[in-house]
């Protein structure tokens, strides 16, 4: 081997040393970017699952005061059933009283007709009271299909952490 082709092999050779330093580069700033998308990607996901918190614990906390707002005017409710119940023994005696009395009879025929217009309110109250029954019974699947999506979520979640543990492991 002469001189020149010692020199073009060493040429070459630096060449090749200078190729293989530009693609080490190129590969580093692709880990470095791989490396920054994970680091986000478990941010995103940690971020995500606090706020899935967040908003259980809102629901929750929400149930919990229409829980007990219902359980209060439950309350009421048989409050006024009782007081009811007690007008209505207290006006039949009355009725059973002054049967004879004309003029108390015609007071009578006017307080009778008042207990009918408040049995009509009560039944108005029944009906609103069923109506509101009705109306949780719609809440109760709207609950349920927002449990299902946060279940779907925290799966998806948990797909994702896969998808990132898969992707942060070193390439064969």
């Amino acid at each position: 081997m002469n001189r020149e082709h010692i020199a073009r092999l060493s040429e070459a050779l630096d060449h090749l040393e200078q190729d293989l330093a530009r693609r080490d580069d190129a590969i580093r700033g692709r880990a470095r970017g791989v490396d920054i998308m994970i680091r986000a990607l478990t941010a995103a996901m940690g971020i995500l699952a606090l706020v899935n918190l967040y908003y259980v614990n809102a629901l929750t906390q929400e149930v919990k005061l229409m829980i007990a707002a219902l359980g209060e005017m439950t309350g009421h409710f048989a409050n006024v059933s009782e007081r009811m119940d007690g007008l209505t023994g207290t006006i039949k005696a009355m009725d059973r009283s002054v049967a004879l009395m004309p003029v108390i009879r015609d007071q009578m025929n006017e307080v009778a007709a008042r207990v009918d217009r408040m049995g009509s309110d009560v039944a108005l109250m029944r009906g609103t009271a069923a109506s509101m029954d009705a109306r949780m019974d719609g809440l109760n699947p709207g609950i349920y299909d927002m449990s299902q999506s946060f279940r779907g979520l925290n799966r998806s979640v948990a797909g994702m952490g896969a998808d990132v543990d898969q992707m942060s492991r070193p390439v064969p």
